[in-house]
This record gives C-alpha cells, sequence and structure tokens, in this order.
C-alpha cells in the first residue's frame, strides 16, 4: 500500500513533534536541576515516545482515509491511543526524573546513606528456631557462623548491630496500617490509617487499601504526619513497593516478588551510578526503602513451618547479602545505617468467620466492600463507587463491617438517638454511636447487645475494644471486662489498667510482676508498661489499643479474632486461609528490629517498637523527630549520644525502692535496654544521686551475655542486694552486693 501525496501532506507533524520532545528533552532536567544526569537519564523516554510517533506517523501514511467511516474510525482511533500513550509516557517519565534526579541534597550527615529492607510478614515466633537461635551465644557465632542457617543475618545485624528478638508492631498488626507505622513513627491515631479498609461516617466515605486502591493512601495518610523521605524533601530517595511510599523522589512499584524488589532497586542503583560517572558526582539515592513481600504472600496460604515457607525465610537472607555486596562493590557500604524489620507476624489458623454474617443475623443492613479480582492477583481491587454511594449509607446502611489481615476487624453502627420512652427518634451516621447504644441498640424490632451477641455467635470472636469517652477504653472478652485510662503527665504518657468484672481480658493479672499494678490500678508511664508486657500473649496492649481509636475513621468496635481464627469473608477465601494476622497476639505482633552500620555498637535490645524506627534513624541523621509516638532507640557506639538516649525525658522508671531510714535506693530502667542505674534517694530532702550510671559497664560480668541485667532485692548490712536476671524473665545466678559508700560490686 502506497501512501498518497494528501496523506504524506498530513503527516508532516512528525518532523515537529520530534523537535519538540528534543526541546522538551533538555529543557526539562536542566530547568530541574538534574542537570547532565537527567539529560541521559531523558535519552530512554525521548526513544520511546520516538519510536511511538514514527509508528503513528506510518500508521496514518500507509492506511490511507476512506469513505468507510468505520474503518476511518478505528484508524483515528488507534493513531490517538498511540499518541496518548507516547505523551503519558513521556510526561509521567519527565517528572518522575526531574523529581529524583533534582533531589540532590546531602543528608545532616555528611556522605550517609540509610538502607530500610521490610520483610513482609516475617513471623518471629515461627522463625526464632532458624533467625534468633545463638543470640545470647555470641561466642558460638563467632566460630560456626558459616554452618548457620541465616549467616548475613546473624553477621550484620546480631554479631555487629543492634537487635531485638521482640519488636512490637502497632495494632491491627496488618499490612497497611503496619508499614505506616514504620514510615512515619506514629500510631493508626495519628496517620489516620486504621486498617486494610476503613470507614469515615462522618463523610459516609469508604476507602480499601487493598491491591489498586493502595494510592489512596497518599491522600488518606494524615498531612500532621511525616514519612521518611518528607523529612528530607531535598534528599534523593527511592521505595520500592513500600506502602506508605508519600515524600519519595521515585516510587517503583513492581510485581510484589522478593526477587523483583531486589532486581528493580540494584538497577536503579546501577543506573544512577552509572550516571555519577558523567556527573562527577555520587548519583545513588540517599535512602532506599523496600518491602519483601514472599513471606507473606506465601505463609498466607501454606504451612508456616513447610519446606516452601522455610526456603523463602532463607532465600531472604541471601538477597541481604546481595544487597550488602551491592553496595560494597559502589564503595558506599561503610557509609550506610542498613535497617532490617517486618511489620507484623503471622500466626496459624484453622477457623473462619464471615463477620458480615453475623451482623447480618442482628438483623443489621450492612455495606460489605465488594472484591472484584482482575489477572495478575496483584491487580486486584475492591470496587465500591455504586454500593458505597453516600446516599445508600443515608437510606440502607446501619453497619459497616470491615475485615482487616484477617484476625482484626473494624465495625462501625450508625448513631441512633431515643425518646424518652426509649424508641429511636433519630438514626445517623452524623453522630456517633455511645457505648451504652452498643449495649441497647434497636435493631430488626428488638433490643440488642451487640457486644455480647458477638461473643454469643461464635467462639472465633476474641476481644472487643470500645471507646466510651475521651483517654477511657474498654477491653471486653466472653469471660471478662477490663479498663484502660490514659493521661498526661509531666510531658510523659501514663496508663491505668483495672479488672471491672471476671477475668482478665488481657491475661496481665496471672504475672506476679503486673498484678500488683492492676489490682491498686497504678498510673504507670508508657514505657513501664511495655516492659512488664511485651512478653506476654498480648503484649504492650495498652498502647496499642488505645491508640488505635482517636482518628475520626476509627470504628465503633474494633474486634480481634480468637487464637486459630480470621475473619477473612468466604466470598475472598474460599478455602481457610493456613496463616493470618491483624491479631493482637504475639504470633502476629512481635517482629525483629535490627541496626546495622558505622556509628551502630554491637547490643541486644529487649523490645523496642516499629513506630521506634523512624525516630532512630533520625536521631542517627542528626534531626529531631516531632510529633511522632516513637523514640529514639539507644543503639548508638558514641557513648554519649547512647546516654542522651538513655535518659531522654519520660524513658526512665523506677522498681519499688528499697533502704534505710536516711535514704532509699532503686534500680531505674532505661527504655528498650537491659541496663541499669542505680539511684540513692535522701528520704529527708528528696535530693537524687546516681550512684552508678551503668551497671552493666561497672560490673563486667554483666556483659558475659547481651541479655543480662540486674534485678534489686533488698538490703542487708546497709548493702543493697541485687540478682542477676536473663531476657527480664528468670533470676539467675548468686545474689551480688552492691556497697553504696564504696560504690563496689562484691
Amino acid at each position: 500500500m502506497v501512501a498518497s501525496p494528501e496523506a504524506r501532506r498530513r503527516s508532516r507533524w512528525l518532523l515537529p513533534a520530534i523537535a519538540v520532545l528534543v526541546a522538551a528533552s533538555v529543557v526539562v532536567p536542566l530547568a530541574s536541576g538534574a542537570g547532565v544526569a537527567g539529560l541521559l537519564a531523558m535519552l530512554p523516554l525521548f526513544v520511546i515516545a520516538t519510536i511511538l510517533l514514527v509508528v503513528t506517523w506510518l500508521l496514518l501514511s500507509l492506511w490511507p482515509h476512506t469513505r468507510v467511516r468505520a474503518l476511518n474510525a478505528i484508524r483515528a482511533l488507534l493513531a490517538a491511543l498511540l499518541v496518548l500513550v507516547a505523551g503519558l509516557i513521556y510526561v509521567r517519565g519527565s517528572l518522575e526524573i526531574a523529581g529524583f534526579l533534582g533531589d540532590r541534597a546531602e543528608l545532616p550527615v555528611q556522605d550517609r546513606y540509610v538502607c530500610v529492607v521490610v520483610c513482609d510478614g516475617a513471623s518471629l515466633i515461627h522463625a526464632r528456631e532458624l533467625l534468633m537461635e545463638g543470640v545470647q551465644r555470641v561466642p558460638v557465632y563467632s566460630t560456626d557462623i558459616e554452618s548457620r542457617n541465616f549467616p548475613t543475618i546473624s553477621h550484620y545485624f546480631i554479631q555487629n548491630g543492634a537487635a531485638t528478638a521482640n519488636g512490637l508492631s502497632v495494632w491491627p498488626s496488618s499490612s497497611v496500617p503496619a508499614h505506616t507505622g514504620i514510615m512515619t513513627g506514629c500510631y493508626p491515631r495519628h496517620t489516620g490509617v486504621m486498617g486494610q479498609r476503613q470507614f469515615n461516617p462522618a463523610r459516609k466515605y469508604h476507602v480499601s487499601y487493598i491491591g489498586l486502591g493502595i494510592s489512596m493512601l497518599k491522600r488518606m495518610l494524615s498531612s500532621d504526619v511525616r514519612t521518611l523521605p518528607e523529612y528530607f524533601p531535598d534528599v534523593r530517595s527511592l521505595i520500592v513497593l513500600q506502602i506508605a511510599n508519600r515524600g519519595a523522589s521515585l516510587y517503583l512499584p513492581t510485581t510484589p516478588q522478593d526477587e523483583q524488589v531486589i532486581r528493580w532497586a540494584s538497577r536503579a542503583i546501577e543506573a544512577t551510578d552509572f550516571l555519577g560517572r558523567y556527573t562527577g558526582h555520587r548519583e545513588i539515592p540517599r535512602i532506599l526503602v523496600m518491602t519483601l513481600p514472599d513471606i507473606d504472600h506465601q505463609t498466607h496460604n501454606a504451612s508456616l513451618d513447610d519446606a516452601r515457607s522455610r526456603s523463602i525465610y532463607l532465600a531472604q537472607d541471601q538477597h541481604l547479602a546481595d544487597l550488602i555486596g551491592l553496595y560494597k562493590r559502589k564503595g558506599i557500604y561503610s557509609k550506610t545505617l542498613f535497617v532490617l524489620c517486618s511489620d507484623h507476624g503471622m500466626e496459624d489458623v484453622h477457623s473462619h468467620l464471615t463477620i458480615d454474617n453475623l451482623m447480618h443475623d442482628l438483623r443489621f443492613n450492612v455495606y460489605q466492600s465488594l472484591k472484584w479480582t482482575m489477572v495478575p492477583q496483584w491487580g486486584s481491587f475492591e470496587a465500591n463507587f455504586w454500593k458505597g454511594r453516600k446516599a445508600l449509607f443515608d437510606s440502607t446502611y446501619n453497619g459497616v463491617t470491615l475485615w482487616g489481615g484477617n484476625s482484626d476487624a473494624l465495625l462501625y453502627v450508625r448513631g441512633q438517638r431515643c425518646g424518652a420512652d426509649g424508641e429511636v427518634t433519630e438514626e445517623s451516621w452524623d453522630f456517633r454511636c455511645t457505648d451504652a447504644d452498643l449495649h441497647s441498640y434497636r435493631v430488626g424490632g428488638s433490643k440488642v447487645d451487640i457486644v455480647q451477641r458477638l461473643f454469643e455467635y461464635s467462639p472465633g470472636i476474641g476481644l472487643i475494644f470500645t471507646n466510651p469517652e475521651s483517654r477511657r477504653f474498654l477491653v471486653y472478652s466472653r469471660s471478662g471486662r477490663s479498663e484502660i485510662r490514659e493521661r498526661e503527665r509531666d510531658g510523659r504518657l501514663e496508663f491505668r489498667y483495672s479488672i471491672l468484672d471476671g477475668e482478665d481480658p488481657l491475661r496481665y493479672d496471672g504475672n506476679p510482676a503486673i498484678h500488683p499494678h492492676v489490682e491498686r490500678g497504678a498510673w504507670l508511664s508508657d514505657q513501664q508498661w511495655a516492659e512488664l508486657t511485651y512478653l506476654e500473649h498480648y503484649p504492650d496492649a495498652l498502647r496499642r489499643i488505645s491508640h488505635s481509636f482517636g482518628s475520626p475513621c476509627a470504628a465503633d468496635m474494633h474486634v480481634v479474632a480468637s487464637d486459630g481464627w480470621d475473619f477473612a469473608p468466604y466470598y475472598v477465601a474460599k478455602n481457610v486461609l493456613s496463616g493470618s494476622h491483624g491479631s493482637l497476639s504475639e504470633y502476629a505482633s512481635l517482629v525483629p528490629i535490627m541496626f546495622h552500620g558505622p556509628g551502630v555498637r554491637t547490643v541486644e535490645l529487649p523490645y523496642a517498637r516499629t513506630v521506634d524506627i523512624v525516630p532512630t534513624i533520625l536521631h542517627y541523621l542528626g534531626v529531631d523527630a516531632e510529633g511522632v509516638d516513637g523514640r529514639v532507640l539507644p543503639i548508638f557506639a558514641d557513648d554519649a549520644m547512647n546516654q542522651e538516649v538513655l535518659t531522654q525525658a519520660g524513658s526512665l522508671f523506677a522498681e519499688p525502692q528499697v533502704g534505710d531510714a536516711r535514704y532509699a535506693y532503686t534500680l531505674e530502667h532505661f527504655y528498650a535496654s537491659y541496663d541499669r542505674r542505680i539511684v540513692r534517694i535522701d528520704r529527708a530532702t528528696g535530693e537524687r544521686m546516681v550512684l552508678v550510671p551503668s551497671v552493666r559497664e561497672a560490673c563486667p560480668e554483666l556483659c558475659e551475655q547481651t541479655n543480662i541485667s540486674l534485678q534489686l532485692e533488698g538490703t542487708e548490712d546497709g548493702k543493697l542486694l541485687l540478682r542477676k536476671t536473663y531476657a527480664d524473665q528468670d533470676v539467675v545466678g548468686r545474689v551480688m552486693r552492691f556497697d553504696p559508700v564504696t560504690l563496689r560490686f562484691e
């Protein structure tokens, strides 16, 4: 087919279009400050766009205009699509390149890099035998490292880094709020990200972050919090498959496979290093954050202990080795702070409850989040633009049931107002349901105690939390009810925990160390509750429960599945899933948190929170983290810097005092540390004197293992009696004596 002169005349737009691309490819990188690196990076975009334009030109030239309107329409449509694709690729790519390469500032600490790797769903409970074996036996690691299952993690993060076996996730321990907590240092109360799905009753607006819906997170994440890249807006940052990616210079949404994540991150580093050869500058991103998703995807659908699941755990160690090797080849390994963590754990499940059915049986007309699945699976999304219309919430829905990931659920019910006769006079989403309403809700022609009926319906309901008033939270189980009170005093957060009826829902009262505080309703600091409870079945529950409320998107009832149960609806998962998370239990809550790099001391932390990661990174870089919920962890090799962290405001709490008529003595604990300091208090004046700033430095035998500390037992002949403790659990070894006059241990 030969093009007519008329067709060729109509196709003379090609050269001007290419000229425009050439001009834009020069102007955009120079105007954005990307410089020579930008010019080089624009070349592939220019080539792709030019090829598409040439194909369009050939289409128009070789396919003549005919009298058949349908053929002309197809011809025009194809040409328009090709031009549109070329334009979208070029414009979007240009903006990304300009933003990415235009960010050229240094981090506050000169010539430093940060690399954060989040192993999604890495369950510490099930990986403990593999991953944490020998944590307390450092000499064994030193002599037998090559035979270990995790040589990279063992060598870099345990032998030569700061690590904890008891990292505490947020609640819900589901991917979206958990990743957001890692990247912002804040709980759902302040991020506004309440779960995998959430509902805003005041706006009558439902959001699902599943699949393609994750793009909504940038908009829904509170503007009052910042992600790690947002603290350094002019510093080049690269995020690969991380949920909370707002503020990144460049985000790469790869397919959710570990190998693809590592491959694309490595390509980006190689490409920017290549550009640096021509620009004379270090072009490698200063901040790299990536998520490795394979463990989560595999263990949702298979046994946590099967061969495939174990092989994925082992493969991630090799992925880390490859990543560290790349940093070494680029000459920046010794300048990089590496952070390794997980967003949540995973627990085995054997039983399933569709919580929508439960609410239907109570005669609620509930809104259900529909799942439409595209191929591939990672392209799934939940489309609610029709069933989620605001008019339907006003006229039809009086309940919203949203499951998480999948052992957590958020239950919203429409507010009710009743007259003197007890009949409902008004029902609306414009005001919230009171706690009294939950126990006497009018639905289906009868009055229902929703909380009680939930427990009666199925053994799969484990715990229910409510927030009847500001800073007051109720915890229900089928055998008891308790209360959490929250307050701020002298700049620090404090909680009080009391049992109201029956047995303790959180099972704390059975611990002799916790029982006295519960019995007398003692106000203890947030840090003290963390230390007291991090080894319990529901670790750090007071902070995690309380801070799951306080946002406009918080639900009326927050529900936790019983151990071994999940809430994944039957219309989403035809088979009962093998693994689940979202629960408050240790299985879903405990994760590894590890640091390695210049200026990081080798230390085991008894516990830490995932919200502590960003504050710690910021402190490492010399930046104060304001408005975050997490605290800086004591991981620093510089003694002065570490002491500053250990004694930061509100981080100290003391054991009960012992002593004589003149002086009282106590052991003060530091947040997230096995170290202690001995303090003397003058009973007459209240004057405090630190006798021993660090018992681990003053008593060398405590350094034989990383998790040995001291416990104060009493006094005898004017000397303090102390006993060694192992991992804050078991009392071991002989009684040690400390002379407060000579300041010596015996």
